[in-house]
């Protein structure tokens, strides 16, 4: 997995010096193993690190976490919540106490897995992360829902697809209140 180049997007970890001008490879033999490493989202503390490790045929897609202790990352292990479905796409939020992701998993307990994805949420508790939650239908997009973020002021964009080789859009959506979320008008303000 590669991190840290100065310039836009630059990423810098609390007690980290400031990264090199080259590309670096992030925490050689422990996060970065030469496997499928990619799509880090860290804490805005800099201490969690959740990330997807997919077999090289993109066949299995695991949400995975390493924490970092003494200036050292941990091994990483596998969220307690990922594992079974297709997971990707982590994104905290700014507190670090929810997590939002994509995922393949069945909306029902029991169902088989979806063909196509939607935006799932898990909050951190006292004692660990609970249980997954999609995203209120409001949120839920007709087709494919990929890269969940929360920028700024409440608004919520991912990426809506059409398949895997479908146009991309963007949809800002605000919160509405009561857990629903309303699209954005082109153009509107905070």
């Amino acid at each position: 997995m590669l991190l840290s180049c100065l310039g836009v997007g630059s990423l810098v970890l609390p007690g980290e010096p400031v990264p090199p001008q080259q590309p670096q490879i992030f925490a050689p033999g422990v996060i970065s193993t030469g496997e499928y490493e990619s799509h880090p989202a860290f804490t805005a503390s800099g201490d969690t690190l959740c990330f997807l490790k997919s077999a090289p045929d993109m066949s299995t897609w695991t949400l995975c976490f390493s924490y970092r202790r003494q200036g050292q990352w941990t091994a990483p292990v596998v969220a307690p919540f990922s594992g079974r479905y297709m997971d990707a796409d982590p994104f905290f939020t700014r507190d670090g106490r929810t997590l939002y992701f994509m995922s393949y998993r069945p909306v029902q307990a029991g169902d088989s897995a979806r063909r196509d994805t939607d935006i799932w949420r898990v909050h951190r508790t006292r004692t660990g992360w609970g249980a997954p939650s999609i995203c209120p239908p409001r949120l839920i997009a007709q087709q494919m829902s990929i890269t969940p973020r929360l920028p700024t002021r409440g608004i919520v964009f991912w990426l809506e697809a059409a398949g895997w080789a479908g146009r991309l859009r963007l949809l800002p959506l605000r919160p509405a209140g009561h857990g629903l979320w309303r699209r954005r008008k082109p153009g509107a303000g905070h």
